[in-house]
Formats: C-alpha cells, structure tokens, sequence
C-alpha cells in the first residue's frame, strides 16, 4: 500500500507540474536525461574517457509515455530516499542522480557503485531505450 500511495503521488506531481526532469549518469559517464516526454541517451566518447578506449556507442533519444515517466519517477525516488547508499563524493563505478524542478536542481545524489537501485535504473532506462 506505501508503494501504491507513493506511486500515486508521483503521477499527480508529474501530472500537475510537468516540468519536474531528472538526470543520471552511469559508472562510465554516459548521461541520461528524462523530460516528460523524452529519454535521451548521450554516451562519453573514447577521447573523453579516461582509458581513451571506452566510447558508449551512438546518442539515443526515444519518446516516453506517461506510464514510463512514472516508471522512471518511481525508481529515482526510490534511489534518491535510499541515503544508506550515498556518497559524498563521486568514486569509480558510482552514478550521479539529479532531479530538477523546472530548470533548478532540485536534489543530486551520488550512489554507490552496484547498489540495488542503481541496478535498477539502469535496467530500466536502457530497457526503454
């Protein structure tokens, strides 16, 4: 029933203030931003990674639906609360979560490398993709 009301939550504040985006970025700096109606997908390229090597592949962007966004919400939300899997500073492996509110960040969180919310995330948005 918490999860429920909670989910339910998320979809009225999605719905009555649609400017609510979030931002994550994975072990490997790859950057995914969620608009309302957007996932896009921005890889780092071999010479902004640190071996010089690794390039995640091709820019992505694919259009959302109300039931993903809410996917997408739920989850963040789930990782932004998780505080027993923060960091206080960005380490290998780790992701930086963001949510923003209109154009200013609202909250932004490091999670520790492999945490289960960070699993699920990724499964999640690379799923969608």
């Amino acid at each position: 029933m918490k999860h429920f009301m909670f989910a339910l939550f998320l979809i009225l504040t999605v719905r009555t203030n649609a400017q609510i985006s979030f931002m994550y970025s994975d072990k490997n700096m790859n950057t995914y931003t969620i608009k309302e109606t957007e996932l896009k997908y921005e890889p780092i390229q071999k010479e902004e990674s640190s071996s010089g090597l690794y390039s995640g592949g091709e820019t992505k962007i694919k259009i959302i639906t109300p039931y993903e966004l809410n996917k997408i919400s739920v989850l963040f939300e789930e990782a932004l609360s998780d505080t027993l899997s923060h960091l206080k500073g960005r380490q290998m492996g780790s992701g930086l979560f963001i949510r923003y509110t209109k154009t200013k960040v609202d909250k932004k969180i490091i999670m520790k490398f492999d945490s289960e919310n960070q699993k699920k995330v990724e499964a999640l948005l690379k799923g969608l993709l």
